[in-house]
This record gives structure tokens, C-alpha cells and sequence, in this order.
């Protein structure tokens, strides 16, 4: 199963993998997601967001 997550940013959809939830050291807050692109393959770029923070279209799971 695969978790994959879609953002719109100034109008543009992008598409991420969510490998994790869970704490970072900079910000006190909970529930960080560690997202990936591109999906199904070695992670290219890696960004961490709080969905308070950032305008998540959906996240769904897929099996393949």
C-alpha cells in the first residue's frame, strides 16, 4: 500500500508520497508529514509539511 498526497501550490497540482508522520526538531508541533516525489521510485526531493500549514487537496491510500 502506497499513501500518496496532492498539493496545489499557485494553482499547480503536484503529487507526493507520504513515507512518514511524526516530530521534527525545528517546530514543537506534531504531526509533521516527510513527503517524496517522485512517487514509486528513489525519492528525488524530500520536504516536510504540517497540513496546518499547507492547503492538501487529498491523501489517499492505493494498493498497486
Amino acid at each position: 500500500m502506497m499513501e500518496v498526497v496532492k498539493l496545489t501550490r499557485k494553482g499547480v497540482p503536484t503529487y507526493w508520497h507520504l513515507l512518514g508522520v511524526g516530530s521534527v526538531q525545528f517546530d514543537s508541533r506534531p504531526g509533521w508529514w516527510l513527503l517524496a516525489q517522485p512517487i514509486g521510485s528513489e525519492p528525488k526531493e524530500l520536504q516536510w509539511i504540517h497540513p496546518s500549514d499547507t492547503p492538501i487537496e487529498w491523501a489517499r491510500s492505493f494498493n498497486f
